[in-house]
């Protein structure tokens, strides 16, 4: 990210996650099915800068071999349209195709990016131009050895590299097999199955069907024939499915389909509403009280003495110790505590565990179980409430009528803020910093607290040349624009909605209702009282909706809708 915002001249905090870059500002190897990794762009930038980064070595090296890396074939991609391969990943096949190409076997030492084309595997070893799981070069191998490795027989493939079962899902086209049968597909509503593979599977049902099983693997049978529950939801013949229904002839000992499995009984647990029916009115209500949440303490505050303390849920890697420790899952209920007594005395203070401490006494862990103990070096971090502004010039406090706020947890807010400030964000987050209202635009300010989005940006010192912009919502955006209207959003019944900067004739049309300037209308808003009332829906103002009433002007020529 630094080398691109090097060489393209752009800032950094300017890029946001619609930024797109075309592929003219890269050189042709760096672009493969994707981008290469370690790419930077380096053509046609906007700038005559040489100081840019280049693009190293190695990323010509990334692409795969453009010819077939047998001696005596060397057929190319792109002149002889050769279909390359690539070397398996899988360690036993690739040692099979280099013993047979008498190749060594790459250690991953070096870089290996050999292929092989289509010329050298048998027809049996190519579906749809891809390579199968078992194939292996054995066809003009450029030596006059043979091959080390064969291909494997057709049961050696049966049993190691099994075929996935295809859903039976049944045709409309065709006809049945049972020679009673004499349902019209194209009438009547049945569908026609094709019958098993398996070998035994396809031996019963010749067997039922009084047939041979080398003319069932061509034939098809209708679904009159089976029991409702060989059936699927969306119809299709479960895989051990027998006709056993409306055969040829009466067969002695069928073969019967399995038992339908009863459907799973769910007992559903008694709602709040009934276990709060069903409670005695006269037995008092136990209040929920917070209690240790290892199950051998259970101990709570006000009878046992004891603190309560939550788990450290914002710092994820002492939350992984506690859990550790405490043998309980990373995620979890809201509510767990635990008690002071699974801590050292030396790592509690009067309202909570000493940062970076965690629970190490009385934690019911199984012989031999290892957990992670305190440091040796643990002090707790005495925090003063800052009750100056931390600006240089400034250092004013309550007393002097203004407000004190301290810095944000957001990181993007808070590098703004250090920014603007000239302080280390961590120091000013440990150190408990505070800025007070003088800092802060008028519209950054809420009712009790600070807008989203707001950076302090007046009177700071030293004077900030690229400080940061405030980014809270401003007070036009919170008042109709109209002149004459005094509709906010604090009042009942008021909606404000945004000027249409996507539609240039609808907005031509609004200005010139409103007499203002195109270029006026961003981050502005306008209420729902200067518009029709077929004019605005339940949510937003319809795509056609201008502004016709009460325009703060009495000039006749106005759009109508």
């Amino acid at each position: 990210m630094r080398k691109w915002c090097h060489n393209l001249k752009i800032r950094v905090e300017s890029l946001h996650k619609g930024v797109r870059i075309c592929s003219a500002h890269f050189e042709p190897y760096c672009i493969g099915g994707c981008m290469r990794p370690f790419a930077v762009p380096t053509l046609n930038l906007g700038h005559e800068d040489p100081n840019i980064y280049r693009n190293p070595d190695v990323i010509k090296k990334l692409n795969i071999r453009e010819t077939c890396c047998v001696q005596d074939c060397k057929r190319n991609r792109d002149r002889d349209r050769a279909n390359l391969h690539r070397f398996p990943s899988n360690y036993e096949m690739l040692t099979k195709w280099c013993e047979n190409l008498l190749k060594p076997v790459p250690d991953g030492s070096k870089l290996f990016n050999d292929a092989i084309c289509e010329m050298h595997f048998e027809d049996r070893c190519i579906r749809n131009k891809r390579l199968e799981k078992w194939a292996v070069p054995t066809v003009r191998l450029g030596h006059t050895e043979e091959p080390k490795h064969r291909l494997p027989t057709d049961e050696e493939i049966a049993e190691q590299w099994p075929k996935p079962l295809m859903p039976n899902r049944g045709i409309d086209e065709g006809e049945c097999c049972v020679s009673t049968c004499r349902r019209d597909p194209k009438i009547d509503d049945v569908k026609l199955y094709r019958t098993p593979e398996e070998p035994e599977l396809l031996a019963k049902w010749a067997h039922n069907l009084q047939t041979e099983s080398e003319d069932l693997t061509t034939l098809r049978i209708c679904n009159l024939h089976f029991e409702e529950h060989c059936f699927s939801k969306k119809r299709r013949l479960h895989y051990w499915a027998l006709p056993t229904l409306n055969l040829a002839n009466s067969v002695e000992q069928l073969y019967e389909n399995p038992e339908p499995l009863a459907p799973p009984v769910i007992i559903k647990s008694e709602s709040k509403r009934e276990r709060r029916r069903m409670r005695d009115p006269n037995e008092p209500h136990k209040p929920w009280t917070p209690r240790c949440s290892l199950p051998h303490c259970r101990k709570r505050r006000d009878t046992d003495r004891v603190q309560l303390f939550r788990f450290p849920v914002l710092n994820r890697p002492m939350l992984a110790k506690w859990c550790h420790n405490l043998q309980m899952p990373i995620v979890g209920n809201g509510q767990r505590r635990v008690c002071s007594t699974h801590f050292e005395p030396r790592v509690l203070s009067k309202r909570c565990p000493i940062p970076m401490s965690v629970p190490t006494i009385d934690l019911n862990t199984p012989p031999g179980y290892k957990i992670y103990t305190n440091p040796a070096r643990l002090k707790a971090i005495k925090l003063c409430m800052q009750q100056v502004c931390c600006i240089a010039s400034c250092k004013r406090t309550r007393a002097d009528g203004v407000q004190l706020f301290r810095f944000p947890h957001s990181r993007t807010v808070l590098r703004k803020w250090c920014h603007n400030t000239r302080h280390q964000a961590r120091e000013a987050i440990r150190g408990q910093y505070r800025v007070c209202s003088r800092h802060f635009e008028p519209h950054a300010f809420g009712a009790k607290r600070l807008m989203p989005g707001a950076i302090p940006t007046l009177n700071l010192d030293p004077e900030v040349e690229d400080a940061f912009a405030n980014e809270a919502q401003s007070f036009a955006e919170t008042q109709c624009v109209v002149n004459g209207c005094v509709a906010s959003k604090e009042l009942d019944g008021v909606r404000l909605f945004k000027f249409p900067s996507d539609d240039e004739d609808l907005l031509w049309k609004w200005c010139n209702n409103l007499k203002m300037n195109p270029i006026d209308c961003r981050g502005v808003r306008i209420c729902n009282r200067h518009f029709e009332a077929e004019c605005v829906g339940p949510k937003m103002l319809y795509k056609w909706a201008v502004p016709t009433l009460d325009l703060g002007h009495n000039d006749p020529e106005i759009e109508l809708v």
